[in-house]
Order: structure tokens, then sequence, then C-alpha cells
């Protein structure tokens, strides 16, 4: 018995999706858009081609692919990308066509920093930003933990004193 693979095959693939939260469920939950239009074509799933895709898969901001367009998608479809369907990118089909390939992946950590190679005196700033965004995070964390062991004190106090009632704060 042989097993089938997405290798060589070009997929059908969207830039968005879309969501919400669903009873029952939680946290946020992505779906399929009311409108998938324009649909890209991304070739096979390079990063994970052993698995078969079987069901739509959707992908994060730290884990996306390059469609033949160079638009980022979200949405990995389980069919072949359909060069005369209305909803499929024009960009994408020319570049089927011409059998252009998807632009080189930038690593997430810089892809939204703009094209080119960094500057020193960049990497410092955002290294510096970065460190700094984690300090302020630390101090945030230990505030949120102080204000929570002051508030159990407070609780335990006014059970020892047989006052359930909350104290407003002065």
């Amino acid at each position: 018995m042989t097993r089938s693979t997405n290798e060589g095959r070009i997929l059908s693939a969207l830039d968005h999706y879309d969501g919400g939260r669903e009873p029952g469920a939680r946290g946020f939950s992505k779906v399929l858009p009311a409108d998938p239009s324009p649909v890209h074509a991304i070739d096979e799933w390079r990063r994970w081609d052993r698995s078969i895709i079987r069901r739509p898969t959707f992908l994060n901001r730290y884990d996306y692919e390059t469609a033949r367009c160079g638009s980022v998608v979200k949405v990995i479809l389980p069919r072949e990308f359909d060069l005369s369907d209305g909803d499929s990118c024009p960009d994408c089909v020319q570049a089927v066509i011409n059998g252009t390939r998807a632009p080189e992946r930038l690593d997430w950590t810089t892809r939204d920093l703009g094209p080119g190679p960094l500057s020193e005196d960049r990497l410092r700033e955002i290294e510096e930003a970065t460190e700094m965004a984690r300090q302020e995070r630390e101090a945030e964390i230990k505030f949120e933990r102080a204000a929570a062991r002051r508030r159990q004190l407070e609780a335990r106090k006014r059970k020892q004193a047989g006052n359930t009632e909350p104290q407003p704060d002065a």
C-alpha cells in the first residue's frame, strides 16, 4: 500500500482566517473565512513534508509560509492549487505558469524589520528594547504578586478579627 504525500504538489493557501469565541470552547477558535479569496499557491509544505495534509492547517505568526506571489499565508488547504479558479490570486497564477518559486523565507525575528542586513547599531537597539521590555514585565509581575500577597494578608487579618467584609483601601 502506497502512502500519498503532498510532496511536489502546489497547494492552495489563504492569507487570512476568521475566528472568535465559540460557546463552550476555551479561547480563540480559528475557522475558514466566509470569503476565502484570494487563494494563494504554495510549494509543497517543505518544513513538514512528511505529514499528509488532510484538513486545513492554521499557522501562527511565528510559523508561516510564503506564497508564490510573496504574500504570507496563514492557512494551508488540503487541495492542489487550481489555475482556473476565479478566487485564485492572479500573481500566484502567473508565478505558477512562469515556474517562479516563492521568495526566500526570513527568520521570524527579523522578517518585519525591513529588507537587507541589520546594522550593528540597529541590532543593539533591538536587543536593548527587548531587554527593557523584559525588565518592565518582570517589574509588573513582582508588583502583581506583592498586591496579591497584601490582599491575602488583609483577608487573613479580617478573618482572624471575625470581620469578613473587605475593607476599602485608604
